[in-house]
Protein backbone atom coordinates (compact mmCIF):
# COMPACT_ATOMS: atom_id res chain seq x y z
CA UNK A 1 0.00 0.00 0.00
CA UNK A 2 1.39 3.27 -0.90
CA UNK A 3 2.10 6.20 1.13
CA UNK A 4 2.18 9.76 1.17
CA UNK A 5 6.35 9.39 1.11
CA UNK A 6 6.21 6.83 -1.54
CA UNK A 7 5.89 7.09 -5.79
CA UNK A 8 5.36 4.58 -8.27
CA UNK A 9 8.10 4.59 -11.22
CA UNK A 10 9.57 1.80 -13.37
CA UNK A 11 12.46 -0.24 -12.68
CA UNK A 12 13.65 -1.12 -16.18
CA UNK A 13 13.46 -0.64 -19.89
CA UNK A 14 10.17 -1.83 -21.53
CA UNK A 15 9.66 -2.54 -25.54
CA UNK A 16 6.94 -3.46 -27.61
CA UNK A 17 5.83 -3.95 -31.34
CA UNK A 18 2.36 -3.00 -32.39
CA UNK A 19 1.55 -3.40 -36.22
CA UNK A 20 -1.26 -1.74 -38.43
CA UNK A 21 -2.09 -1.74 -41.65
CA UNK A 22 1.70 -2.10 -42.76
CA UNK A 23 2.65 0.72 -40.50
CA UNK A 24 4.91 -0.79 -37.59
CA UNK A 25 4.47 1.30 -34.00
CA UNK A 26 8.02 0.39 -31.52
CA UNK A 27 7.13 1.30 -28.05
CA UNK A 28 9.66 1.88 -25.42
CA UNK A 29 9.47 3.04 -21.83
CA UNK A 30 12.70 3.80 -19.77
CA UNK A 31 12.93 5.01 -15.77
CA UNK A 32 14.10 8.69 -16.18
CA UNK A 33 14.53 11.52 -13.30
CA UNK A 34 15.65 14.67 -15.52
CA UNK A 35 15.10 16.52 -18.72
CA UNK A 36 18.61 16.02 -19.79
CA UNK A 37 18.26 12.92 -19.24
CA UNK A 38 14.82 12.24 -21.38
CA UNK A 39 17.18 14.59 -24.26
CA UNK A 40 19.38 12.10 -24.61
CA UNK A 41 17.51 9.18 -24.73
CA UNK A 42 15.03 10.80 -27.33
CA UNK A 43 18.25 11.50 -29.65
CA UNK A 44 19.35 8.22 -29.15
CA UNK A 45 16.33 6.64 -30.61
CA UNK A 46 16.51 8.93 -33.15
CA UNK A 47 19.74 7.93 -34.27
CA UNK A 48 18.89 4.71 -33.61
CA UNK A 49 16.16 4.40 -35.99
CA UNK A 50 17.01 6.84 -38.71
CA UNK A 51 14.27 5.91 -41.34
CA UNK A 52 11.33 6.38 -38.88
CA UNK A 53 8.55 8.95 -39.83
CA UNK A 54 7.89 9.62 -36.47
CA UNK A 55 9.37 9.60 -32.60
CA UNK A 56 6.56 10.61 -30.59
CA UNK A 57 6.70 10.67 -26.67
CA UNK A 58 5.18 11.67 -23.33
CA UNK A 59 7.11 12.11 -20.09
CA UNK A 60 6.15 12.50 -16.08
CA UNK A 61 8.91 13.89 -13.95
CA UNK A 62 8.25 14.36 -10.69
CA UNK A 63 10.43 17.59 -10.41
CA UNK A 64 8.73 20.83 -10.10
CA UNK A 65 5.45 19.64 -9.06
CA UNK A 66 5.47 16.79 -11.35
CA UNK A 67 6.68 18.34 -14.84
CA UNK A 68 4.85 16.30 -17.34
CA UNK A 69 5.25 16.93 -21.58
CA UNK A 70 3.86 15.31 -24.64
CA UNK A 71 4.72 15.64 -28.24
CA UNK A 72 3.22 14.29 -31.53
CA UNK A 73 6.08 15.07 -33.74
CA UNK A 74 4.72 15.84 -36.89
CA UNK A 75 1.58 13.46 -36.54
CA UNK A 76 -1.62 15.35 -36.63
CA UNK A 77 -2.77 17.24 -32.83
CA UNK A 78 -3.23 14.85 -30.36
CA UNK A 79 -3.09 11.66 -31.96
CA UNK A 80 -0.13 10.41 -30.58
CA UNK A 81 1.55 12.75 -27.40
CA UNK A 82 -1.64 12.46 -25.47
CA UNK A 83 -2.79 9.10 -26.26
CA UNK A 84 1.19 7.69 -24.93
CA UNK A 85 0.38 10.49 -21.91
CA UNK A 86 -2.45 9.33 -21.10
CA UNK A 87 -0.96 5.73 -20.41
CA UNK A 88 1.38 6.76 -18.07
CA UNK A 89 -1.12 8.23 -16.09
CA UNK A 90 -3.06 4.83 -16.30
CA UNK A 91 0.04 3.18 -15.08
CA UNK A 92 0.17 5.76 -12.11
CA UNK A 93 3.97 6.50 -13.00
CA UNK A 94 6.48 9.62 -12.47
CA UNK A 95 9.69 9.80 -13.65
CA UNK A 96 8.75 7.64 -16.62
CA UNK A 97 9.72 8.72 -20.42
CA UNK A 98 7.28 6.57 -23.05
CA UNK A 99 8.49 6.66 -26.55
CA UNK A 100 6.62 5.35 -29.61
CA UNK A 101 8.65 5.28 -33.23
CA UNK A 102 6.56 4.88 -36.05
CA UNK A 103 8.02 3.23 -39.81
CA UNK A 104 4.67 4.01 -41.81
CA UNK A 105 3.57 1.56 -44.13
CA UNK A 106 1.93 3.21 -47.05
CA UNK A 107 -1.71 3.52 -45.65
CA UNK A 108 -3.19 6.05 -43.61
CA UNK A 109 -4.95 5.07 -40.35
CA UNK A 110 -6.95 8.12 -39.64
CA UNK A 111 -7.46 10.29 -36.22
CA UNK A 112 -8.50 6.94 -34.70
CA UNK A 113 -6.60 4.07 -35.58
CA UNK A 114 -3.60 6.87 -34.73
CA UNK A 115 -4.61 7.12 -31.24
CA UNK A 116 -5.28 3.58 -31.15
CA UNK A 117 -1.75 2.32 -32.36
CA UNK A 118 0.28 4.71 -30.06
CA UNK A 119 -1.83 3.88 -26.99
CA UNK A 120 -1.16 0.30 -27.88
CA UNK A 121 2.12 0.61 -28.39
CA UNK A 122 2.37 2.61 -25.26
CA UNK A 123 0.53 0.38 -23.14
CA UNK A 124 2.38 -2.82 -24.35
CA UNK A 125 6.01 -1.17 -23.64
CA UNK A 126 4.66 -0.46 -20.03
CA UNK A 127 3.46 -3.80 -19.47
CA UNK A 128 6.84 -5.45 -20.97
CA UNK A 129 8.72 -3.89 -17.65
CA UNK A 130 8.33 -3.71 -14.01
CA UNK A 131 6.24 -1.19 -11.92
CA UNK A 132 7.74 -0.34 -8.91
CA UNK A 133 6.76 1.61 -5.43
CA UNK A 134 10.27 4.07 -4.25
CA UNK A 135 10.33 6.17 -1.46
CA UNK A 136 10.24 9.78 -1.69
CA UNK A 137 13.66 11.37 -0.88
CA UNK A 138 14.12 15.01 0.15
CA UNK A 139 18.02 16.64 -0.14
CA UNK A 140 19.48 18.67 2.57
CA UNK A 141 22.91 20.80 1.76
CA UNK A 142 25.01 20.70 5.03
CA UNK A 143 27.59 23.77 6.41
CA UNK A 144 29.83 22.50 9.93
CA UNK A 145 32.74 23.56 11.16
CA UNK A 146 35.43 21.13 11.21
CA UNK A 147 35.30 20.28 15.32
CA UNK A 148 31.60 19.37 14.52
CA UNK A 149 32.53 16.73 11.96
CA UNK A 150 32.17 14.04 14.74
CA UNK A 151 28.46 15.19 15.60
CA UNK A 152 27.62 15.77 11.98
CA UNK A 153 28.45 11.99 10.72
CA UNK A 154 26.77 10.70 13.85
CA UNK A 155 23.66 11.91 12.40
CA UNK A 156 24.50 10.92 8.70
CA UNK A 157 24.07 7.58 10.00
CA UNK A 158 21.36 7.59 12.24
CA UNK A 159 19.44 8.93 9.84
CA UNK A 160 20.73 6.70 7.02
CA UNK A 161 22.01 9.47 4.76
CA UNK A 162 23.24 9.24 1.78
CA UNK A 163 26.06 11.42 1.05
CA UNK A 164 25.64 12.84 -2.81
CA UNK A 165 28.80 15.18 -2.15
CA UNK A 166 31.35 16.46 -0.15
CA UNK A 167 33.76 19.53 0.23
CA UNK A 168 36.08 20.18 3.00
CA UNK A 169 37.80 23.98 2.49
CA UNK A 170 37.23 26.56 5.50
CA UNK A 171 34.45 24.81 6.45
CA UNK A 172 32.69 20.74 5.66
CA UNK A 173 29.68 20.83 3.21
CA UNK A 174 27.88 17.74 2.07
CA UNK A 175 24.92 17.44 0.36
CA UNK A 176 23.35 14.20 1.46
CA UNK A 177 19.43 12.72 0.74
CA UNK A 178 17.09 11.23 2.87
CA UNK A 179 13.46 9.36 3.27
CA UNK A 180 10.95 12.31 2.86
CA UNK A 181 9.17 10.32 6.18
CA UNK A 182 12.66 10.84 8.37
CA UNK A 183 13.24 14.38 6.71
CA UNK A 184 11.49 16.73 9.34
CA UNK A 185 13.09 14.88 12.16
CA UNK A 186 16.16 14.88 11.03
CA UNK A 187 16.11 18.42 9.73
CA UNK A 188 15.28 19.51 13.72
CA UNK A 189 18.03 17.34 14.71
CA UNK A 190 20.79 19.09 12.77
CA UNK A 191 19.43 22.56 13.34
CA UNK A 192 19.92 22.11 16.78
CA UNK A 193 23.41 22.17 16.41
CA UNK A 194 24.71 24.72 16.85
CA UNK A 195 26.62 26.48 13.91
CA UNK A 196 25.78 23.83 11.88
CA UNK A 197 24.01 25.47 8.72
CA UNK A 198 21.41 22.96 6.89
CA UNK A 199 19.17 23.65 4.59
CA UNK A 200 16.31 21.91 2.47
CA UNK A 201 17.73 21.59 -1.98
Amino acid sequence: METEFQFKTISKRGESIYREKGSRFIGYCFPVTSTTEIKNVLESLKVQHPDARHVCYAYVLRANGKEERSSDDGEPAGTAGKPILNQIYSSDCENMLVAVVRYFGGVKLGTSGLIHAYKTAAAQAIENTEIITCEIQEFFSITFPFHLEGKVTSLVKKFRMQILSKEFQSQGHIRVSILLSEAETAYAEFSNLYEVDVKKV
